[in-house]
């Protein structure tokens, strides 16, 4: 085999998916990614792997062909929505229309996988940012067989995920809608494990938000509910684990060197939060959350533009794409990356958190560095 090196190797699994003989399988590294690992014995040098890996051969791109800010009507829907309810919205509509979709949730352990999706009261399941790499390859085989009864499938996921899976779908693409978002990179699913553990103390969740609004959109923090009735809420300059994210030391290391940035996109329509977008209506400035949808093909146009009247839209100049940072440059690498994800093995979330994120005089010197060169 001749995949990509531990560097560059996403962790999509579609190599794993394609393998006629099952001698490829997902195995976790010590720092809790996952990598391809080879059976020699089962392996009969068919090359599938490689075809299919999207860092040796990425599926088409397109350029994009509108621009639109949008915040659902539904007060509900926008509330609990990661910016403007955008991916509830469009869901809905394909699943009305008898499609599926499959979007990253969590499993009865609160660990995020992909899920598939056929009724609308399971749309709330999958909504919201997930800031930790999600297990991709089960529902990309379920979302490929979809594909073959000649179903409508939405897949929304990271952009090595939809590439990915426009390779394992091999042109089948006529009923698949893609959704991608201008992604910050994946976060280790070990420090996630071991943060749900230290946050609960022995409690049993209830549920996870990574982008709680109780304080506003431009203050989310990340929210814990119990069981027992308890919440735990805290901002991304206080938790542990949205400071390490937000700080790059816990990313998966193809993430610094991101082959899927830039506004040429594999997927029919990008996401993301239209931050420091101007808006003509006092509909979308009211700070309660704004998405940002970059429309990249006709399908995605045809797709946005059965929404209706359930949203706020504003359509925006594509110039504006020009000052997103993450959507044109790969998370800047933090230094102390690989300590930190070493040291995640025998520190507490809450040490770990204050040794390498905290207000120490080297933790702040890291910071303005990191700021000063990569802005």
């Amino acid at each position: 085999m001749n995949l990509p090196d531990k560097n560059r190797c996403t962790g999509c699994g579609g190599c794993v998916n394609v393998c006629p003989k099952s001698a490829l399988m997902l195995k976790s590294d010590d720092e809790g990614f996952w990598y391809p690992a080879i059976d020699r014995e089962l392996c009969i040098d068919c090359k599938k792997c490689e075809k299919v890996c999207p860092l040796i051969n990425s599926p088409e791109k397109s350029g994009v062909k509108a621009l639109f800010g949008l915040s659902a009507k539904d007060r509900d829907t926008e509330k609990t929505s990661s910016s403007g309810g955008a991916f509830s919205i469009l869901a809905e509509n394909v699943i009305s229309k008898g499609g599926v979709v499959f979007a990253a949730g969590f499993d009865e352990n609160f660990n995020v996988c992909h899920k598939r999706i056929s009724d609308i009261s399971e749309i709330k399941s999958v909504r919201g940012s997930k800031y930790v790499q999600s297990r991709f390859e089960k529902a990309a085989a379920e979302a490929t067989e979809e594909l073959k009864k000649g179903r409508k499938v939405m897949f929304v996921g990271t952009p090595c995920q939809i590439a990915a899976l426009k390779n394992l779908i091999n042109g089948n693409d006529e009923n698949l809608i893609a959704l991608d978002f201008i992604c910050h990179g994946v976060a280790s699913p070990k420090l996630f494990s071991k943060y749900r553990d230290f946050i609960s103390e022995g409690k049993a969740i209830n549920d996870i938000f990574f982008r709680d609004k109780t304080d506003g959109w431009h203050k989310y923090s990340l929210k814990v509910s119990f069981d027992d009735g308890s919440v735990y809420r805290k901002g991304v300059l206080e938790d542990p684990y949205l400071l390490s994210f937000a700080q790059n030391v816990s990313l998966r290391n193809s993430c610094y060197r991101c082959a899927f940035v830039g506004i040429e996109r594999c997927s029919d329509i990008t996401l993301g939060d239209a931050w420091n977008q101007n808006f003509e209506s006092e509909k979308l400035g009211d700070g309660r959350g704004v998405s940002l949808v970059m429309v990249n093909t006709s399908a995605g146009k045809t797709l946005f533009d059965s929404i209706g009247d359930k949203a706020f839209v504003e359509e925006l100049c594509l110039e504006e794409l020009s000052k997103i940072r993450p959507l044109n440059k790969p998370a800047p690498y933090n230094p102390v990356r690989n300590k930190f994800l070493k040291d995640m093995n025998k520190l507490s979330i809450d040490k770990l958190s204050a040794k390498y994120c905290g207000n120490s005089l080297s933790a702040k010197m890291r910071r303005f560095i990191i700021k000063k060169t990569h802005r």
